[in-house]
């Protein structure tokens, strides 16, 4: 989630920081999140690993609170489908609006983002500009060691510690995939796409767990018995 807007300063004139938002969006987002998907309303939950990085800085006459804010055990199969129906419905709610750089009211969720050719930044990057600073970079928030598997959690297409797949509501709603999927799962072939007259559909999801299929971690044994082929997951 890309979360950001202004307050007049850093700190309040005794010396407070200003308030970021930070922990009320993210309980808010959790708690919707187990809401919309009651299989997450379990204990540990995948929501509990929670990834923050931040570009917060000055910036004119007000002062940018800037967060990415990732949950890299829950996984979706773009970011245009479900997952921004969530966001939208998260900037939609009381508890995350604020302020704009010119203090006008505005959604703490930016929704613009959830696209099909979105670039999102990682740890340490920063977007275009003639004159970059260091406060540009995103940064671990709070902050803390930067390792390879620090800097994979912020890579927002890296699933390999995804624990729970949220379905898509065709996926849901449709029979004929479902069927479709449960038959090529009994026949080991969760990697390989189906299509029947009923249905064109790529099977990426097993019936059984509800995870993700990846087709570069699956291993597919072909055999010839009698003339006959015979393919084995």
């Amino acid at each position: 989630f890309d979360v950001e807007h202004s307050s007049p300063s850093q700190y309040h004139a005794d010396d407070s920081p200003s308030d970021n938002k930070l922990a009320v969006t993210i309980s808010t987002i959790c708690y919707e999140a187990k809401c919309q998907w009651p299989e997450l309303a379990v204990n540990p939950s995948p929501l509990d690993q929670v990834v923050v990085t931040s570009a917060s800085r000055s910036g004119g006459a007000a002062y940018k609170h800037s967060f990415h804010i990732n949950f890299p055990r829950v996984g979706f199969i773009n970011n245009h489908g479900a997952l921004r129906t969530f966001a939208r419905h998260l900037s939609s709610l009381d508890a995350l609006q604020a302020l704009s750089a010119n203090f006008q009211p505005m959604a703490l969720i930016d929704t613009s983002v959830y696209s099909r050719n979105q670039n999102l930044r990682i740890i340490e990057s920063w977007k275009h500009h003639p004159r970059p600073t260091k406060e540009m970079a995103l940064e671990f928030f709070p902050p803390r060691l930067h390792t390879m598997e620090s800097l994979l959690q912020t890579l927002v297409t890296n699933v390999f510690d995804v624990t729970h797949w949220t379905r898509e509501a065709q996926e849901q709603d449709s029979d004929a995939v479902l069927n479709m999927r449960s038959l090529l799962h009994t026949a080991g072939l969760d990697g390989v796409g189906g299509t029947t007259e009923l249905v064109s559909h790529h099977i990426c999801l097993c019936p059984c767990t509800g995870q993700r299929v990846s087709e570069e971690r699956s291993t597919l044994k072909t055999e010839c018995n009698e003339g006959i082929w015979h393919i084995k997951c």
